[in-house]
């Protein structure tokens, strides 16, 4: 696995499970970001004045935890693909295709 999928399970490692979510206490959206556990408003992380950065941060431990299962899957693909070498097929070429395309945003610096 790459160090950004190693970083990501790292990070989930000892988090609060969950899906979390931001909200604003303020109706016009002018007000204070609260990244919070969803069913449990009170058990919030931090507070952020920017809602685009709020609802990032709320986002980050489901984004960490896409990229653990994708790099998990880019690897069970590509044992497949050099188990299979016979013939190429489409779905060889797509799957290579995606896997290249994987592996450029995973091991980006």
């Amino acid at each position: 696995m790459t160090d950004l999928i190693e970083r990501a399970k790292e990070a989930l490692n000892g988090t609060t499970p969950g899906i979390w979510g931001a909200y604003c206490d303020v109706d016009d959206g002018f007000g204070i970001w609260t990244i919070y556990q969803f069913g449990n408003p009170l058990d919030f992380i931090c507070e952020i004045d920017d809602e685009e950065d709020a609802r990032l941060i709320a986002l980050a431990p489901d984004l960490a935890r896409l990229a653990v299962a994708a790099g998990e899957l880019a690897d069970l693909i590509s044992d497949l693909l050099e188990t299979e070498n016979d013939h190429m097929t489409e779905w060889d070429i797509a799957a290579r295709a995606a896997l290249a395309r994987f592996r450029a945003i995973a091991e980006a610096p």
